[in-house]
This record gives C-alpha cells, sequence and structure tokens, in this order.
C-alpha cells in the first residue's frame, strides 16, 4: 500500500500507520535537540558551497554568526513537521512540501551521524548505534520516495 496518495482535490491524503507516525514525529523532535546543541551532525543542513577557500571560509563564518538563527528555523521546520505527521489525514500541497524539507534534513542529519558511504552504506556494521541510525536512514528514504511519488 502506498503510504502518500494525491486525491483528485491535489491534497496529499496521508496513509501512514500509528506507529509510522510515531517513529517520524520522534525523528523530528529529535533532530530539533540535535540541532540545538550538535553542529557537527548539523553540517549538512549548511554544506560547503564554494571551491575558493577564501569563500567557503568566509561562507562558513557567515554560517557560524547566523547558527542560531538557522537553527530556529530548523526547529520550527520539525516542530510542524511532528504536529502535522501526527495528527494530518491529509496534506495541502504546502504542507507536503513542509514535510518533505523536515524529513529531507532529517535524512541529512542521520546521514551525517551514521556515516552514510558514497555507495549508501555504512562502515561499521557491529555498532549497534550506527546500525540504528541507518535503519532510520533508510525508514527516511522511503517515506522520502512514497512523498515524493504523491506529489508529482
Amino acid at each position: 500500500m502506498k503510504l502518500f496518495k494525491r486525491s483528485k482535490d491535489g491534497s496529499i491524503l496521508v496513509r501512514l500507520d500509528e506507529s509510522q507516525r510515531d517513529v517520524l514525529a520522534q525523528l523530528f523532535e529529535q533532530s530539533k535537540m540535535v540541532s540545538e546543541v550538535d553542529r557537527d551532525s548539523t553540517w549538512r543542513l549548511n554544506p560547503p558551497t564554494y571551491e575558493d577557500p577564501v569563500e567557503q571560509a568566509e561562507y562558513q563564518l557567515d554560517i557560524s554568526r547566523n547558527y542560531h538563527d538557522q537553527s530556529a528555523v530548523n526547529n520550527d521546520l520539525f516542530l510542524s513537521a511532528a504536529g502535522l505527521v501526527r495528527s494530518a489525514k491529509a496534506f495541502t500541497p504546502d504542507e507536503a512540501e513542509l514535510v518533505l524539507a523536515a524529513i529531507n534534513k532529517v535524512r541529512l542529519i542521520l546521514g551525517t551521524m551514521a556515516n552514510i558511504q558514497d555507495d549508501g552504506g555504512i562502515e561499521d556494521t557491529a555498532d549497534e548505534r550506527i546500525v540504528l541510525l541507518f535503519n532510520y536512514y533508510q525508514f527516511t528514504t522511503g517515506i522520502i520516495s512514497y512523498l515524493i511519488d504523491a506529489m508529482w
């Protein structure tokens, strides 16, 4: 069964079961906490964008100065998405985009924390914490896929 389905009126029907809703909402809430305190795990939210090291350093300084503001924006996004995922029977197109953006940010954080490799795998399969993070990463990847299919 598809987890999301576009209805005739353009809304996106949410077919997540209670446990899927709960896991996703908890991931949003935990990502909010991580984004407030752990810059190392959230660097992919503002990745390097310049080849010139001087321009990149200036960019990173600007990001550092505005880290609190950006963290607040991400926190609002995570809280809004958590509320929608917990209770919405359907998303408007704008709500679906908000949830998609939040899931993608969670996925970036999980990928950083689990040290996802270029091939999509993990190095340390013996570390239970890394394996758990990788499983959540895979879960969010699947949710993104279903949501994108329903949106377009």
